[in-house]
């Protein structure tokens, strides 16, 4: 009874992300941290150990400490990149961070920063007019540029132009924010801040909210498709990599932890994270060769840290 009640679990966690996006099942598996979903799994492997200790284990608990095992991995997303070989191209070093909203210094950003000979930061919920994060870490890299519209930011040691917002359906005040970076070879920094989708508030709520996350998806996809310049897009979208939005961005786009990251790639909450729902996403033209988690610099995600490869005549 016990493992046909494991191995159903397992099935409709490993699948749940191939259904449709508007489907309940998939929703309910896709947007809860995936550690959560491997509760049964890691139930089953230590009743396994526990069994063999007692000498009691047999064929079949052999069968489910393997699966359990590694259908834990697959539904953690734990990431282990592939060998990359020989790639060329003008370096791009990028952050992601949502500072949070009450985060005014964003402690060791401006170090990280320095030491890391970051190009390019992409600021959410940097609320604060003239005392927001990114304002003041603008006040101590004075020679690098800004474009900022409602809660989000971009910061360039290159020059910004051709600044663009993009309003969002789902709330007043989020947006897609754009702009050129004049670097040697010119590319498209975009960030977003998405809604929050209920599922703590049942189904119903969950069902209006996971329509209005869509319509984030829609309108973001929008305007990067109207780029002719290659793109590096990265924010708070809210959404972990198993959900169908995140899923079909990866389609279109490449998630440059999920290409060059290693392990799970948790960012939130910061002091003890559960799930991933920020990214760094790239199209033609710019390839990730190197991605991994950041420090919170005092807020209440972890940042997404990411080299990207910018190739020549893109």
């Amino acid at each position: 009874m016990f493992s046909s009640v494991l191995w159903i679990w397992i099935a409709i966690c490993i699948l749940a992300p191939f259904l449709p996006s508007t489907n309940a099942v998939h929703n309910l598996f896709g947007y809860p941290p995936p550690v959560l979903l491997c509760i049964p799994a890691l139930l089953a492997i230590l009743a396994v150990l526990a069994r063999f200790l007692t000498r009691r284990g047999n064929r079949l608990d052999i069968v489910n400490f393997v699966a359990s095992l590694v259908s834990s991995f697959i539904i953690v997303g734990f990431q282990i990149p592939l060998p990359l070989g020989s790639v060329t191209g003008q370096p791009v070093r990028v952050l992601t961070i949502n500072a949070e909203k009450d985060n005014r210094t964003a402690p060791g950003l401006r170090d990280f920063i320095l030491e890391r000979k970051l190009d390019v930061v992409m600021m959410q919920e940097v609320k604060g007019g003239d005392k927001s994060p990114a304002a003041m870490l603008l006040r101590e890299l004075p020679d690098w540029h800004i474009a900022t519209v409602g809660e989000v930011a971009i910061l360039s040691r290159w020059p910004l132009t051709d600044v663009r917002s993009i309003p969002l359906r789902s709330l007043p005040g989020r947006f897609v924010l754009s702009a050129t970076v004049g670097s040697p070879q010119p590319f498209r920094a975009m960030t977003t801040h998405w809604s929050v989708p209920q599922i703590s508030r049942g189904l119903g709520s969950l069902s209006r909210t996971v329509k209005t996350q869509s319509y984030d998806y829609e309108d973001t996809m929008e305007a990067v498709g109207k780029e002719t310049l290659p793109v590096i897009l990265g924010g708070d979208f809210n959404n972990p990599p198993r959900q169908g939005l995140s899923r079909m961005m990866s389609d279109r786009m490449e998630d440059a932890f999920s290409s060059r990251g290693f392990g799970p790639g948790w960012t939130y909450p910061a002091h003890r994270p559960l799930v991933r729902i920020d990214h760094l996403f790239s199209n033609k033209g710019i390839k990730p060769i190197h991605a991994e988690v950041g420090p919170s610099f005092g807020s209440d995600h972890r940042s997404i840290y990411a080299e990207f490869a910018l190739f020549a005549g893109s």
